[in-house]
C-alpha cells in the first residue's frame, strides 16, 4: 500500500529527529583517548573532580604522621622531666631530640641536673615513626649537687645505641618502648677547689624506657 504524503512527511520528519538525536548524542559521548581507551566527554568532570581530590588529598597524606612528640612519664617517679621531639627525614628515616631535666632535694642536699641528645634512626619496616627502629645517639649530661658545706659538678658526653618499638594507638597516640646502651666517652668533674676531666671509654650504661606521644 502506498502511503501518503503526510505519512511520508511524518516519515521525513521522525527520521530527521532521530539523525539529530543520533549527531547530538555522538557528540555528547564522542571519546577522548586516555591510556589509549576513549573517554566519553559526559565524563569528563568526574574526571576533572577526582584529579582535583587526588591532588589535594595526596600531599596532606603524605605529611600526616611526619613528627612525633613525647614525654616519659617513668621518668616522673626519679624526679625528671624527659621529652622528645621526633620528625621523619625520610620514608624510613628519622631524627629525634631528647631533652630531660633533674631537679631534687633532702633536707641536707640538692640535686639539678640538664641533658639534651640527638638520635637518628632508621625503620626496619620501611615506616618512619610506626614500628621497630634502631639507632645510634650522643648525649651531653650536667649535674650539679651541693650542701650546706661544699658543691660538685659533673658533664658527661656520652655514645649510645636505642632499639624501640613505636606502636600507633588510635589516630595519634604513639607508645614508645624502648632500650638503650650508652658509653661515656667524656668526662668533667669538679669538687669544692678541685676538678679533673678526662677522654676515655667509660662504664657501659643500660636502660629502658616508655613513651607516650602525640603524632602529627
Amino acid at each position: 500500500m502506498k502511503k501518503t504524503v503526510a505519512a511520508r512527511r511524518c516519515d521525513a520528519d521522525s527520521c530527521a529527529h532521530e539523525q539529530e538525536n543520533r549527531l547530538v548524542g555522538t557528540k555528547w559521548n564522542s571519546g577522548i583517548p586516555i591510556f589509549g581507551r576513549s573517554v566519553p566527554l559526559k565524563n569528563r568532570l568526574s574526571i576533572v573532580l577526582v584529579l582535583v581530590c587526588l591532588l589535594v588529598v595526596a600531599p596532606l597524606a603524605q605529611a600526616a604522621g611526619t613528627k612525633v612528640i613525647s614525654v616519659y612519664p617513668t621518668s616522673f617517679l626519679a624526679g625528671v622531666i624527659a621529652g622528645e621531639y621526633e620528625w621523619a627525614t625520610d620514608i624510613d628515616r628519622s631524627y629525634a631530640i631528647q631533652v630531660s631535666a633533674l631537679g631534687a632535694s633532702t633536707t641536707d642536699v640538692s640535686v639539678s641536673g640538664l641533658a639534651g641528645g640527638l638520635s637518628l634512626r632508621k625503620y626496619v619496616e620501611g615506616t618512619a615513626l610506626d614500628g621497630l627502629y634502631l639507632g645510634g645517639e650522643a648525649t651531653v649530661a650536667y649535674v650539679n649537687a651541693k650542701d650546706a658545706y661544699e658543691s660538685a659538678s659533673a658533664a658527661v658526653v656520652a655514645l649510645g645505641g636505642r632499639a624501640g618499638y613505636k606502636l600507633t594507638l588510635g589516630a595519634s597516640l604513639v607508645l614508645d618502648l624502648a632500650a638503650t646502651v650508652t658509653v661515656p666517652v667524656f668526662a668533667s668533674a669538679s669538687i669544692g677547689d678541685e676538678s679533673g676531666s678526662a677522654f676515655g671509654i667509660g662504664q657501659l650504661g643500660a636502660g629502658f624506657s616508655v613513651g607516650l606521644g602525640y603524632k602529627w
